[in-house]
């Protein structure tokens, strides 16, 4: 009989402590400010995104609250609040990926419409962005977001949690074994994990050795 695989890998990162005491009060809260989350490529910015949006809204599902900021205009960021609210109710998290990534007349554009929330206290709509560059974003922008660095993890930090995550399916290796795994998940010259490479060769360790679906 096949079990369906349901991951607690990012549950489990996103509660270390090396992340958690530095954002678990956001979760607590549900979101009281727009925030930038700033990091290296694959530290789990988007991972911690989507773990914020279901703190703040247990009804949304966080695949149909992200955008890309590659090309984005302020109606598809208007469009995309609405679909929101309408489908998931308030509040509407969305999260911008890679804002960095949007035009200057874009960026200045979207700075306006979240002063004109400030302003008229809608707290109906929340943003998240995630960046691997702050210093593109205009110190205007920043000054109305708060910023969270993601440090992201080490083999080290991350083995306890891939143990545990292995062992919920039966799937018994050495620490030595997965250390050797997470190995593989660096960018070349990095020294922390890039956490997208730690999910996808999980998931390929349980499929391959355990009666488990993806």
């Amino acid at each position: 009989m096949f079990e369906k695989y349901n991951s607690s890998l990012n549950s489990m990162i996103f509660n270390d402590p090396s992340i958690k005491q530095s954002i678990c009060a956001e979760a607590k809260v549900g979101i009281s400010n727009n925030l930038l989350l700033s990091g290296s490529n694959g530290v789990g910015k988007s991972l911690i995104a989507g773990l914020l949006v279901t703190a703040a809204n247990p009804n949304a599902n966080p695949a149909d609250c992200f955008l890309d900021g590659s090309n984005l205009c302020e109606q598809e960021i208007k469009n995309a609040l609405n679909m929101l609210l309408m489908n998931f109710g308030s509040p509407a998290v969305l999260v911008i990926d890679e804002v960095d990534r949007m035009g200057t007349r874009e960026l200045n554009m979207f700075q306006k419409l979240i002063d004109g929330f400030t302003n008229k206290n809608v707290n109906s709509c929340k943003f998240i962005l995630t960046t691997n560059r702050p210093v593109a974003l205009s110190d205007a922008l920043r000054s109305r977001l708060k910023t969270y660095p993601i440090a992201g993890l080490t083999d080290l930090q991350c083995l306890p949690m891939v143990a545990s995550e292995f062992e919920k399916y039966g799937v018994l290796l050495t620490d030595c074994d997965i250390t050797e795994l997470l190995t593989t998940c660096y960018e070349p010259n990095a020294t922390l994990l890039d956490m997208r490479k730690v999910e996808e060769i999980v998931k390929e360790v349980v499929f391959s050795m355990a009666n488990v679906i993806i």
